[in-house]
């Protein structure tokens, strides 16, 4: 049985449709990555991750993300009005968030030793 190969979508419009799925795919392990090393108030944490992936967010992507964290109890979350006119509600790891992101992380560096022993093979 032969496979019919679609051939209108060069390998770039392919990368460029994968790459956003991969990257939603890590976002939460990103946040919470960021999270351990100090709390965050969203647009601080938005700044983060544009800077650290070299990509914009989707708009409508981050905060219900940080919502479901919240409801997932691995963030905490805190209003703070101190030395800024408007408030600021900052996100803190919590010790659940902290525990999952131990784990992805230990899936993440699994993954990339595969890879890496992948492309030896090649």
């Amino acid at each position: 049985m032969q496979m019919v190969m679609n051939d209108e979508n060069s390998v770039e419009q392919l990368f460029a449709r994968w790459q956003p799925q991969a990257r939603k795919g890590w976002l939460e392990t990103f946040i919470l990555l960021l999270l351990c090393q100090k709390r965050s108030y969203g647009y601080e944490i938005a700044t983060n991750l544009r800077q650290s992936l070299d990509a914009e967010l989707p708009e409508g992507t981050l905060y219900p993300l940080l919502r479901r964290m919240q409801r997932d109890g691995l963030v905490d979350t805190e209003w703070d009005t101190e030395g800024s006119s408007n408030p600021r509600k900052y996100y803190t790891i919590s010790n659940r968030g902290r525990e999952l992101a131990s784990m992805m992380q230990s899936e993440w560096t699994r993954w990339s030793q595969t890879m890496r022993a992948l492309e030896k093979d090649q």
